[in-house]
């Protein structure tokens, strides 16, 4: 893992998605990136 955090975003930004697309389930379908709060949405909308 790289020493520094590669990423614009915080460490602890929030994340939106399904739980049977975390336990493997189901696929991401659609990935939103808020420009508001830099939250993201994992979905299948």
């Amino acid at each position: 893992m790289p020493d520094k955090w590669p990423f614009a975003d915080p460490e602890n930004v929030a994340v939106i998605t399904l739980k049977r697309i975390l336990q493997g389930g189901s696929p991401i379908l659609r990935v939103f990136h808020d420009e508001d709060d830099g939250g993201w949405q994992f979905l299948q909308i």
